[in-house]
């Protein structure tokens, strides 16, 4: 494993899932969802509404179609709908880290893909996680000699860039990424930037989360997609240490990567 002691950056709250501290705001938000439907209903479907309110109607009805499209596109994030179907055989299986209720079924996954002769290597990814999900994966009887890692990366781009520099020797970039549905379709695009062929593999999301604690995750990662692909060309890693740090980072797993080959 790529396990430098500089990897040493402390965890940011934007990289974890607070879910406890954020239940009251995801309690309004949803009762504003269902306000917006309501609302549309009414202003659609009610004369008097559209004779009484003319111009705030249509602010209102811009508004929650915008709503609308929103609770769809959250849907199809978090369902992991529409997304890339492949079969085939990969150079290697990517796990990406998302905290510990997440670990065990993702390594459930890889277990059965690599069982299955789907990729003849595991690589995970994640501060915090790449190491634990190693373990699990031990116990799961997989050979540790064809499992490597590295628990720098802090963000779901640093993830990409990472298992880049180090599989960048090593295979010819067409993986099997294992992430949970939400957090599959912005994974996907920034592991194409990194020059990947990915072949989605989702994982079950832990039954120890509640309606509302999924309810925020969908949201979460439709906020971030939007975000990705509205400031595509400006997005760049941030850390607490600064680039300087990230770019020392990935010439050391450059350089681990040319030695592990």
């Amino acid at each position: 494993m790529f396990d430098s002691t500089l990897c040493s950056r402390p965890l940011e709250f934007s990289t974890l899932i607070n879910f406890g501290e954020l239940k009251l705001l995801n309690k309004i938000v949803i009762g504003l969802l269902f306000a917006a439907v309501f609302s549309v209903t009414g202003i659609f479907f009610s004369k008097r509404w559209k004779r009484r309110l003319i111009k705030p109607g249509t602010i209102i009805s811009v508004l929650c179609f915008s709503i609308t499209l929103l609770m769809i596109f959250s849907i199809i994030v978090f369902q992991g709908l529409l997304l890339p179907t492949d079969t085939g055989i990969a150079d290697a299986i990517v796990i990406l880290g998302r905290g510990e209720p997440f670990r065990q079924e993702r390594v459930n996954v890889a277990a059965k893909l690599w069982q299955a002769k789907k990729a003849p290597l595991i690589f995970v990814s994640g501060r915090g996680d790449a190491i634990e999900i190693i373990k699990l994966i031990e116990k799961a009887g997989i050979p540790t000699k064809i499992v490597d890692g590295e628990h720098c990366s802090l963000t779901t781009k640093e993830n990409a860039v990472f298992t880049s520099n180090i599989l960048n020797s090593q295979v010819n970039k067409k993986i099997l990424l294992i992430t949970d549905p939400p957090h599959m379709w912005r994974s996907l695009f920034l592991f194409r930037e990194q020059g990947f062929q990915v072949i989605p593999q989702t994982s079950t999301l832990p039954v120890s989360l509640d309606s509302e604690q999924r309810a925020f995750l969908a949201l979460k990662e439709s906020f971030l997609l939007l975000d990705y692909f509205s400031f595509k060309n400006k997005h760049q890693m941030v850390n607490s240490k600064g680039n300087n740090t990230v770019s020392k980072l990935l010439q050391l797993a450059q350089k681990y990567s040319k030695h592990s080959k």
